[in-house]
């Protein structure tokens, strides 16, 4: 049995094997979420473009080829910030560490 094709219409791309249509997409990836005390950088793999931006801009902190491929604690938080600013889809966001969360009190 062939492979069936890809088909793209208004709806997007989809594969069509038998009757049964199977978007591209259905199965989507989880957030990931990098923490330091100083930043927290979210990573949605369903939104990504995969342009590079961020790999050219902060190599120290972005690097695809490791498991824990982005490591925020490696740049001052303000050059990662400025570097996830520049990503084109908005799959990396980055959000300040959350003052009602401490050492002293770690929420529930």
């Amino acid at each position: 049995m062939s492979r069936p094709r890809p088909v793209a219409d208004s709806a997007g791309p989809r594969y069509i094997p038998g009757s049964t249509l199977y978007r591209f997409g259905t199965m989507t990836k989880r957030l990931q979420i990098y923490k330091t005390d100083e930043i927290t950088v979210t990573f949605d793999p369903n939104i990504c473009v995969h342009s590079g931006a961020c790999v050219r801009g902060l190599p120290a902190v972005f690097d695809v080829r490791r498991t824990d491929w982005v490591r925020a604690y490696a740049a001052p938080a303000a050059d990662v910030a400025a570097q996830i600013a520049r990503c084109p889809s908005g799959a990396l966001q980055y959000f300040p560490p959350d003052p009602t969360l401490s050492k002293d009190n770690p929420g529930s």
